[in-house]
């Protein structure tokens, strides 16, 4: 299924490859249209926008250890915390993983949001249509 496009894998972050390659992975939709298929509740609009999300930035890697963090971007060697809010943007789960890793790997985090827009020192809230358009500054 992940070959032929329908599901997507992101494996969660490691240091180490070969130990990230072992950890448990996190499925999605590989596009957002599959989202609503089988189910019509209101958690669905909430699992839309996070496979919205991976989907528009090529996520590969999340977080998950004593919390999580729902994307991690890697580029040039620094890490992009990215978290995913149906409601209210809360950067706890950002301002732990930044804290964590000593802002060496990386540099700033972001919040996508239904449709608040902000910052909050180095994090910043966009709305997700926004982030679907533009895409994020790594």
């Amino acid at each position: 299924l992940k070959y032929a496009l329908l599901l997507r894998e992101v494996k969660n972050y490691r240091p180490n490859m070969h130990i990230a390659s072992r950890k448990g992975k996190k499925i999605y939709p590989y596009n957002p249209a599959f989202c609503g298929i089988y189910s019509l509740d209101t958690d669905s609009f909430v699992n839309s926008l996070e496979t919205a999300v991976a989907y528009a930035l090529n996520a590969s890697y999340y977080y998950r250890n004593s919390f999580e963090v729902d994307f991690l971007l890697k580029h040039n060697n620094k890490l992009t915390p990215i978290e995913v809010k149906a409601g209210q943007p809360e950067t706890g789960q950002i301002k732990r993983f930044l804290d964590k890793f000593q802002l060496k790997t990386a540099q700033k985090g972001y919040v996508i949001t239904e449709n608040y827009e902000g910052k909050e020192g180095n994090i910043e809230i966009l709305p997700f249509w926004k982030v679907l358009l533009k895409g994020i500054d790594l």
